[in-house]
């Protein structure tokens, strides 16, 4: 509770979980506090997650996760399931020890229960494609592939000739910008991988850039403060062609930067 307190101002995604070293958690705790958090803060998206899991199997931590998989389902919850991810294989095999219960892989781990290098990366690919569905990327599209671009600035209001230059944004606005078709992103992109840039701030805010023109997701891409210049890399998907801006300021204007780097088709 006390960490939310801290960090709530500067996150839009927060979340809580045990280690694989608390295998008698009480889910009955775990689910109050987890609730009592959501009731607290209730503009931020908060993550469920079910405990690691070892090379052995474990019969609290295996009732723990499955109590934790129904409550999330049942209620409609944001789950990572940190279990399910360590005990496939980069095939989507399942390994489980004589009785069901979950165990983790051996390749995703040195010592029976932290990554290693392979399963590091394999969480934090897992981490990433949630944090971007949460951000709004249609996952719908299929297995992507994606393709580096050299930096090249598709966005900068402070620019007065530009195509995609002045004015900045105002507060409380949305701008739909074209990404398609320009510093080599192809017309049949679905996705773009962005740095967005924010600065001349004249009153604190956060900017939310989501794909399209649609619903706005409850997510910032970048947060700021008055005066400050402050960036943020982000994968934002394209429909049409086109990402939109919001300016999540009550009074002022802020001035938009993006450089492109990507793209996935």
């Amino acid at each position: 509770m006390a960490q939310a307190a801290l960090q709530a101002s500067s996150f839009d995604v927060l979340a809580m979980k045990f280690c694989y070293i608390d295998p008698d958690a009480s889910f009955t705790s775990y689910r109050d506090a987890m609730l009592q958090l959501e009731a607290t803060y209730p503009t931020k998206r908060f993550v469920w997650w079910t405990i690691l899991i070892e090379t052995a199997g474990n019969i609290p931590r295996q009732a723990f996760n499955d109590q934790v998989r129904v409550y999330v389902l049942a209620n409609g919850k944001l789950l990572f399931d940190i279990a399910d991810i360590e005990c496939h294989d980069a095939a989507g095999v399942k390994l489980t020890d004589a009785s069901g219960r979950e165990i983790m892989r051996p390749e995703w781990t040195s010592d029976g229960g932290h990554l290693n290098g392979a399963g590091s990366a394999r969480v934090a690919s897992a981490l990433w494609w949630l944090m971007e569905r949460i951000g709004g990327w249609n996952a719908a599209v299929g297995p992507l592939a994606f393709h580096p671009l050299a930096p090249c600035r598709v966005v900068d209001t402070r620019d007065e000739t530009g195509p995609w230059g002045a004015p900045a944004l105002d507060a409380g606005a949305a701008r739909p910008f074209e990404i398609a078709e320009r510093c080599g992103v192809p017309v049949d992109a679905a996705a773009v991988t962005l740095n967005v840039t924010v600065t001349n701030l004249t009153s604190t805010g956060s900017l939310t850039v989501y794909p399209g023109t649609g619903v706005v997701p409850g997510t910032s891409t970048v947060s700021f403060a008055a005066g400050k210049t402050r960036a943020n890399n982000a994968t934002i998907g394209l429909i049409g062609g086109f990402v939109t801006v919001l300016d999540r300021q009550e009074t002022g204007t802020a001035d938009l930067i993006i450089d492109v780097s990507g793209f996935y088709r």
